[in-house]
């Protein structure tokens, strides 16, 4: 769990810095290390939105509302 945390808040630097490439792995890492991390999910599919890989967007935001629908 520590290590998605710190993937998370590492990929959330670097997207409010709008490096987004950058930010992928780190959020790709959050999501392999909890499966059930929610946030992590959505922001990983608004990086590839913001890349313009819509399709890669899709599963992450599908999982996101899987694991909380509110």
């Amino acid at each position: 769990m520590l290590k998605a945390n710190a993937c998370f808040r590492r990929g959330n630097r670097l997207f409010r810095e709008k490096k987004y490439a950058d930010a992928l792995p780190d959020y790709r890492a959050a999501t392999e290390a909890s499966r059930e991390a929610d946030l992590a999910f959505s922001r990983l599919g608004m990086t590839y939105g913001k890349l313009g890989r819509w399709g890669e967007a899709v599963p992450p935001y599908r999982r996101a509302y899987e694991i909380n629908p509110k």
